[in-house]
């Protein structure tokens, strides 16, 4: 059963039931890659150089991408833009006259491009905007109290007027002045899916894009034109090898000095709408992918790129350390597997795919209708026997090299015990002739039942099966 993680589908975690003597209720953990809360794998290596840089941009000259036709009619201030980040918050106007007025209702980061013509700004809103605008414009502009060294920032508007307000949203500027290796590149990291496309080829997508803002290099609000590509890698035993590049999308972005930004709108060069970051790895194995980011230059700053690897990959075939997808290869065969553990007490469960309507050697595989049996000794003397058994509904993923684990750690609730405690691992592998081996091990198990305490731990106990 799937569950959302990070925005993406992830397996659910596995609940299963324990049976001990009567009816001891075990709450398991299933160890999903990329299941809980994340977090960042070490990656020390640098990623190796590959694929082409950011396209060429002229110092400070991509405005907003507005689109605009002759037939549209002129804009008037009557209903104000709302503002904040795009595809709806920024101001668009058009080859005629405009009156454009912006209240930032959405946040702070609204780009306002007045377009042909001669135009009226108002951006008097309290907040901060980047407003262009050309030969003729006029612009009524914020400038934050106490100082005014924090305003909107007009381009190609000649005299703007000046309102002195108290600005919300915004905090003062962090710059000191630094050497170029000192300058601080701000962008946080994004969030890579391992999973299966609806079309059933394997699907590496950027699920939460990167966040990147521009350089705080003076004692306003800074704006900068920011860029990144995706590169995908594959390991071929030894090291990662690039495969493949994805377009240069870009944004045009402030500084952290705005407190409540909404986010890049990433689009490529020449294009308004968004685009969907993804790969589609054309064989199983390990890939893992960098970004390389570009600001350009503005505000005193020249260009700069970094290339730095994706720590986060989530996902059905996300890697345990969450730093590559791990796709499958050749699946062990389905069906009912039954067999023994060393105390000759049952093993069964179900193996099959994933998904059912994708191929096979894509479609990953997962454990259904698990139940093993084993026992243990307690301190006083007492022997339990006990199940394994996960819910209806539940089951276990194989990871990449058809291997499992889960795990129960946790209290207990039990009407005929009081005060459960236990921890209890299972592992195992399934064979691609399949052949099935693994073992069982409780660690404790600790409950008071009519005034004593019992503790109980047991060896480990190993298992084998096969299709039955």
């Amino acid at each position: 059963m799937p569950s959302t993680v990070a925005g993406e589908t992830l397996p659910r975690s596995l609940r299963g039931a324990s049976t001990i003597a009567v009816s001891l209720i075990v709450i398991f953990a299933l160890l999903v890659p990329g299941a809980g809360a994340a977090s960042r794998q070490t990656l020390a290596d640098t990623p190796p150089f590959g694929g082409g840089g950011a396209p060429k941009v002229k110092r400070d000259s991509v405005p907003p991408t507005c689109p605009t036709r002759p037939s549209d009619p002129a804009v008037t201030s009557k209903q104000p833009f709302p503002g904040g980040p795009s595809p709806t918050g920024d101001a668009c106007g058009t080859v005629h006259d405009d009156s454009i007025r912006v209240s930032d209702s959405g946040g702070d980061g609204t780009h306002i491009w007045a377009g042909p013509g001669k135009d009226a700004v108002n951006a008097q809103n309290k907040r901060i905007d980047e407003i262009w605008g050309g030969s003729g414009d006029t612009a009524t502009i914020d400038w934050c109290l106490p100082d005014g060294k924090i305003h909107d920032h007009a381009i190609g508007i000649a005299r703007p007027k000046k309102v002195k307000v108290q600005c919300i949203g915004v905090k003062p500027s962090s710059h000191k002045l630094q050497s170029r290796a000192a300058i601080t590149y701000p962008y946080d990291e994004p969030y890579i899916s391992c999973t299966v496309s609806t079309s059933g080829k394997r699907l590496m997508s950027i699920s939460r894009e990167p966040l990147v803002n521009a350089v705080d290099a003076t004692a306003n609000v800074d704006w900068q034109t920011v860029a990144f590509s995706a590169l995908l890698y594959k390991w071929n035993g030894t090291d990662y090898v690039f495969s493949e590049q994805s377009a240069w999308v870009w944004d045009r972005a402030p500084d952290e000095q705005l407190e409540d930004f909404g986010g890049n709108f990433w689009r490529r060069f020449g294009e308004t709408s968004h685009r969907k970051i993804f790969f589609n790895p054309p064989s199983a194995g390990r890939y893992r992918i960098a970004i390389r980011y570009q600001w350009y230059a503005a505000n005193g700053v020249e260009d700069h790129d970094e290339l730095d690897w994706a720590s986060y990959h989530f996902g059905h075939f996300g890697s345990p350390g969450l730093g590559y997808c791990n796709f499958p290869g050749s699946p062990p065969p389905d069906g009912h597997y039954v067999g023994t553990t060393d105390e000759g007490k049952a093993v069964a469960f179900d193996a099959g795919p994933i998904w059912t309507t994708v191929p096979r050697d894509i479609a990953g595989s997962r454990l259904t209708n698990v139940k093993i049996s084993s026992s243990t000794s307690c301190t006083p003397a007492r022997s339990l026997s006990y199940s394994i058994s996960v819910a209806p509904g539940r089951w276990i993923q194989l990871y990449a090299d058809n291997t499992f684990a889960y795990a129960a750690v946790a209290p207990l609730t039990d009407p005929a015990r009081q005060n459960v405690v236990a921890s209890l691992f299972v592992v195992g592998k399934i064979g691609t002739d399949g052949s099935a081996t693994g073992s069982l091990y409780l660690q404790q198990l600790a409950f008071d039942e009519n005034g004593t305490h019992y503790t109980c731990a047991g060896a480990a106990h190993s298992w084998t099966a096969k299709p039955g």
